[in-house]
């Protein structure tokens, strides 16, 4: 992921939007 789109993700969770897509990235940022 870009800078960009990480913040655009956290942006989401702010929001309340996206607590499934933070797991999930981070899950697979951990296992690359």
């Amino acid at each position: 992921m870009s800078q960009e789109q990480q913040r655009q993700v956290l942006e989401k969770l702010r929001c309340g939007e996206a607590n499934m897509l933070i797991a999930t990235s981070i899950a697979e940022e951990g296992l690359t």
